[in-house]
């Protein structure tokens, strides 16, 4: 049975990679505070690594793929994607990310706006915070951060000022994005590992609190289409994330993308895309010569909070 890494696994979405995933890959999780993994997870599949910062991280990482013989590590952290790429040139060791080269694109969000408009695609209108101002009300964003942390609304200068003080950071380090009213879609793109499309699933997101609470799978074909000609502007191979507005008058707007699986992904393998056996083309119910769009559209997802109560 193939053996398979998450990271970040103290986050949402994990417990049900497991819960969807465990009876056909042998599934292994590590994350800084092994706490935080799920009850639900075995003991002897959870690892405890060292936060992405500390210079033991890489080694740590790879001492735990070797040592439990993992055919496939999937990082599921921002801060641990450009370190973990490394690991690429492992000869044993499999890595579920995108080039390096994407993944530094993206993750800065202002060089990702400014990609997306060199390819002629659509996008709202970005300024990094100390170069200008916006129409208001705007986004005011971290050029680097995820989860939504430090993003806000602003409906003049002073809260965009407020704002920044707020988060301690300097205003070179923030953006203004363009505030668009409209439905919100986190679109999981899952991909070979040379880059061709197996799977574009739309989520409609219906609530959000940092990370989606609450969407429902979508087959919206404008978004499919849209999300298809980003990829083809960059076919990398892995699993990542769109995320993007479409507008009352049907015009769609990528307004962020995350080089790597996102929390909403367990809607996506629960709907029928393996994204292990899409990269892998090991899916004996996938010809690795054509796309495979084709999902179960009627799922939804909820996401409760849950007390577990114990004897120590």
């Amino acid at each position: 049975m193939l053996k398979v890494l998450f990271t970040g696994a103290g986050g949402a979405g994990y417990e049900a990679f497991y819960r969807l995933l465990n009876k056909k890959y042998d599934m292994h999780f590590c994350d800084a505070n092994i706490e935080l993994i799920n009850s639900k997870i075995p003991l002897n599949k959870k690892h405890l690594i060292p936060l992405a910062n500390e210079s033991n991280f890489e080694e740590k990482v790879r001492e735990i793929c070797i040592n439990n013989k993992i055919d496939l590590l999937i990082p599921g952290v921002d801060e641990e994607l450009v370190i973990l790429s490394n690991l690429k040139n492992e000869p044993s060791i499999n890595v579920l990310l995108p080039p390096l080269k994407f993944i530094k694109i993206h993750l800065n969000k202002l060089k990702s706006n400014q990609f997306l408009i060199s390819k002629n695609l659509p996008a709202p209108k970005v300024i990094r915070a100390d170069l200008g101002s916006l129409k208001f009300p705007c986004i005011v964003k971290p050029i680097y951060g995820r989860g939504s942390r430090n993003v806000f609304l602003a409906n003049n200068e002073k809260e965009v000022n407020a704002q920044i003080i707020v988060a301690r950071k300097k205003r070179s380090e923030f953006i203004l994005q363009e505030y668009i009213t409209g439905q919100e879609f986190t679109v999981n793109i899952s991909a070979d590992k040379n880059g061709e499309l197996k799977a574009i699933i739309p989520v409609k997101v219906k609530l959000k609190k940092g990370i989606t609470i609450s969407a429902d799978l979508s087959k919206d074909k404008d978004v499919i289409e849209s999300c298809e000609r980003i990829h083809n502007t960059y076919k990398v191979g892995g699993c990542y994330n769109i995320q993007l507005i479409k507008d009352k008058n049907g015009l769609i707007k990528p307004f962020e993308i995350n080089p790597r699986i996102s929390t909403t992904t367990c809607l996506s393998i629960a709907a029928g895309a393996d994204i292990i056996g899409n990269f892998l083309n090991i899916d004996n119910n996938i010809n690795p010569n054509r796309k495979s769009f084709e999902y179960n559209s009627k799922i939804s997802l909820r996401r409760f909070w849950y007390n577990e109560i114990s004897e120590n």
